[in-house]
């Protein structure tokens, strides 16, 4: 008659299992928006620009006074920056024109 082996009987016969290494393929660049960190876009405020701080244009013309800040660099450079322009609003302090905010 045959017997019949324990559970501990056949744990100790049984050799562990041994590690099968394969190696990882590289997976293709793949351009992945969520993973890949933003540009850094440089933004100034209304008293720098790239060329650095901005010069104060004010004053009256026509009976209307007018206020903005230009960009350091002449027109004939062809570097200067757009000049930001203010309206007095009904409170009467300058306020940025709405064109003038990119």
């Amino acid at each position: 008659s045959k017997k019949i082996a324990s559970a501990d009987e056949v744990k100790a016969r049984q050799e562990a299992p041994k590690a099968t290494v394969s190696a990882i393929k590289a997976e293709a660049q793949i351009y992945d928006p969520w993973a890949t960190q933003p540009a850094v876009v440089q933004s100034f405020d209304a008293w720098h620009c790239k060329h650095g701080d901005r010069i104060v244009r004010d004053g009256e013309k026509n009976g209307r006074a007018y206020y903005g800040m230009s960009c350091i660099k002449t027109l004939n450079s062809g570097e200067q920056c757009e000049t930001n322009w203010f309206v007095l609003n009904a409170e009467g302090a300058w306020v940025p024109k709405i064109a003038s905010v990119k």
